[in-house]
């Protein structure tokens, strides 16, 4: 890649950042709006009414204490409750609340709208163009991040070996 062509980029995901308060909905960060967002889609997808926190964890590729975090916060808002597992006294299930229910149906659908407003600027031809190139570099950004931690694991194991 080019210098000049790094810089474009550069300033490209700057401008990314500085506008992704457009998906916002006020009482919800960007990280709750996407738990509500996974958990109304698995459990629409499953037909069930709660789901265990492991799998809300796994659908959002999100750490289980980022999850945990935020759910306490969703929980604090009414927008979330959790509840043992009948099945497995040691899990923990969530399930959304009518409030939750109704703050992701009004956040996503000002999100609908941006979205719409998006295609009709960029034309829908271009819109799918972008929404493939953005899954690639999800996809690359996603596999350097392992080969990075893999090399963060390899230098941690090489400098314990090294210590007495």
């Amino acid at each position: 890649m080019q210098q000049e062509q790094k810089k474009r980029l550069l300033e490209v995901l700057r401008s990314l950042k500085k506008n992704r308060p457009v998906l916002r909905t006020p009482g919800l960060s960007q990280n709750e709006f996407f738990l509500l967002y996974h958990m109304r889609e698995h459990l629409h997808r499953q037909g069930e009414d709660s789901m265990r926190i492991g799998d809300l964890h796994h659908c959002t590729h999100t750490s289980l204490p980022a999850v945990s975090q935020s759910l306490g916060v969703l929980e604090a808002k009414g927008f979330v409750v959790r509840s043992t597992d009948p099945g497995d006294r040691r899990s923990v299930k969530v399930s959304l609340t009518p409030e939750g229910d109704e703050a992701i149906e009004t956040a996503l659908e000002k999100a609908r709208n941006f979205l719409n407003r998006l295609e009709t600027k960029l034309g829908a031809e271009n819109m799918e163009q972008l929404i493939t190139l953005m899954e690639q570099l999800s996809e690359a950004l996603d596999a350097l991040w392992e080969e990075d931690a893999g090399e963060r694991r390899n230098e941690w194991t090489a400098k314990k070996e090294r210590q007495p």
